[in-house]
C-alpha cells in the first residue's frame, strides 16, 4: 500500500467502489509509521440522484452511505486496491443523529494495519454544529477466493 499526503478532490472515476455514488467530496490523509489519520468531507445535496426517496419530504443521508463514506475515504486515502481489499467486518456502527440536506459531514477515521495485514479504522463523523452523527469501527481484508 502506499500513503498520500494531503488532500484531494475525488471524481466519481476515483472512487473504488460503489461507483458512481460519490460518498465523499474530499480526502486529507497525515501518515505516520504504521498508522494514518483520514479525514474527508461530504455535503449532502437533495439532489443527488441517489438522495431521491431518503426520504420523502426530508432528505436523510442513509447510514449504509455514511459507512460508504468511509470506505472510500480509507481506500482513496492510504491506497487500498479495492479489487484486492474489501470491507471485511463491521465490528460496530452506532448512528447517533440524521444528517440533513445541506448538511456537511466531516469524517475522522484512525487507520492502523496489523502483522496479517488487516486494515482497521476507528471513525466518527461530525455534522451540523459539530455533532456527533455516526461512530464506528471496521476492518479491511484481503479478498478471499471462493471455491
Amino acid at each position: 500500500m502506499t500513503s498520500m499526503a494531503g488532500t484531494a478532490p475525488l471524481s466519481s472515476s476515483s472512487c473504488a467502489i460503489a461507483v458512481p455514488l460519490r460518498a465523499v467530496d474530499n480526502v486529507q490523509v497525515e501518515a505516520r509509521e504504521g498508522a494514518w489519520t483520514v479525514r474527508a468531507t461530504k455535503h449532502v445535496d437533495a439532489d443527488d440522484r441517489y438522495m431521491v426517496g431518503h426520504f420523502p419530504g426530508r432528505t436523510i443521508y442513509p447510514g449504509v452511505f455514511i459507512l460508504e463514506s468511509l470506505c472510500q475515504a480509507i481506500r482513496n486515502g492510504i491506497g487500498i486496491d479495492a479489487a484486492h481489499w474489501q470491507l471485511v467486518a463491521v465490528h460496530s456502527l452506532r448512528l447517533r443523529k440524521p444528517l440533513l440536506a445541506g448538511d456537511v459531514m466531516e469524517l475522522s477515521a484512525e487507520v492502523t494495519i496489523n502483522e496479517a495485514g488487516v486494515v482497521s479504522a476507528r471513525a466518527h463523523c461530525l455534522g451540523a454544529g459539530a455533532a456527533i452523527v455516526a461512530s464506528m469501527l471496521v476492518e479491511f481484508g484481503a479478498e478471499r477466493q471462493h471455491v
